[in-house]
């Protein structure tokens, strides 16, 4: 049988993530990556879904680019939502290479 995203994920007792890409509020990337969403609210609360489902709020989160795009939502306002210690490494071309913690 398959078990859902969580169980595998809670299989580890210290558990560190990382991602990168997922363009938050960002409507174009629907179409330049063939994203299958109609809409950037549709695609948000996938996003946000799936990252809940395997991050827990004591996991730690590396985020290695590209949260968000420019939008009439806050990026606190999906922080807020998102589970887990984030930790967001903005990349040289996104700035410079520095790296701080997530505020929430």
């Amino acid at each position: 049988t398959l078990s859902s995203p969580k169980s595998r994920c809670s299989a580890l007792a210290e558990r560190v993530h990382f991602t990168a890409d997922q363009h938050f509020g960002h409507a174009n990337i629907i179409k330049h990556c063939n994203r299958p969403f109609g809409t950037v609210t549709e695609m948000d609360e996938y996003l946000l879904e799936q990252w809940n489902s395997c991050v827990d709020e004591n996991d730690t989160i590396y985020i290695l680019g590209d949260l968000f795009f420019r939008n009439v939502v806050s990026a606190d306002a999906y922080l807020n939502r998102l589970h887990g210690k984030k930790h967001l490494i903005i990349l040289a071309t996104q700035v410079n290479a520095e790296c701080f913690e997530c505020r929430r």
